[in-house]
């Protein structure tokens, strides 16, 4: 057709600083004196350019990890205040699998407290080549509800720092603990017979093909049969069995 108009769409594409550095150190043209520099300059901005994919890597892993983090139920009884917590072993054993398989590695080291009598506990999550630090400190744990010491220095610091570690991981990993918000003394709602029925499928096979102890399973959630197991923790009941399954499986 006379009117017919053909429309062409350009695609810049720009060198890259690696590109960039070729064509200066191959430029017969270029000063000698000036290519260390300018060569400096586009190493720096390659190590920027790196360093700000890596953290939109991390930013974007990070928000599909805590989508997918199971609810942490309590495992121990503090007897001085009769109330339930989640023990850093058993925060480590639930959501453990799920950070890794998002390609996050996670580690602890002590740091310099702001001030004598204090703990600081820093927590590194790592993710390709981008790290991030957290830290949190608080007064060494060494006294009872009474106010007399009832720990050595070194039980109470053992005692601060697994705390820290804990409230770390929960707060960067938006892990939540069930019943958190009524100190451990939440009522909570058992599954379905249909779901008892499923996990007690599950927890026979595991059991026989993978040697898993029943109780042990039973203990994580705080309850003495299947049936008890609160609701919100059905999927990461079935998640842990599945998962016994298949390692024995191979």
């Amino acid at each position: 057709m006379d009117n017919e108009v053909e429309a062409t769409a350009i695609q810049v594409i720009e060198p890259t600083p690696m590109q960039l550095m070729q064509q200066l150190s191959t430029n017969p043209n270029a000063d000698p004196a000036k290519l260390p520099g300018m060569i400096k300059e586009l190493v720096e901005l390659k190590r920027e350019e790196d360093r700000i994919a890596a953290k939109r890597a991390f930013d974007a892993a990070m928000a599909k990890c805590q989508k997918q983090m199971p609810t942490v139920v309590y495992d121990r009884r503090n007897s001085h205040t009769n109330s339930g917590y989640a023990s850093l072993e058993n925060v480590m054993l639930t959501c453990k699998p799920v950070w890794t398989e998002h390609g996050f590695a996670i580690s602890f080291d002590e740091g310099e407290p702001s001030e004598s009598g204090m703990v600081r506990v820093q927590m590194h999550v790592s993710h390709g080549d981008h790290t991030e630090i957290r830290w949190r400190e608080a007064a060494v744990d060494d006294k009872g509800p009474s106010g007399k010491q009832n720990k050595t220095d070194v039980q109470g610091r053992q005692a601060t720092f697994s705390y820290l570690q804990r409230q770390l991981l929960c707060s960067v990993m938006n892990i939540a603990i069930a019943g958190s918000d009524n100190d451990g003394n939440a009522t909570r709602s058992p599954i379905s017979d249909e779901q008892a029925m499923e996990l007690d499928d599950l927890l026979q096979q595991a059991q026989q093909i993978a040697g898993a102890d029943p109780a042990k399973f039973l203990a994580i959630y705080g309850v003495e049969k299947v049936g008890d197991i609160p609701a919100q923790s059905f999927e990461d009941a079935k998640r842990r069995l599945h998962n016994k399954i298949s390692q024995a499986a191979g």
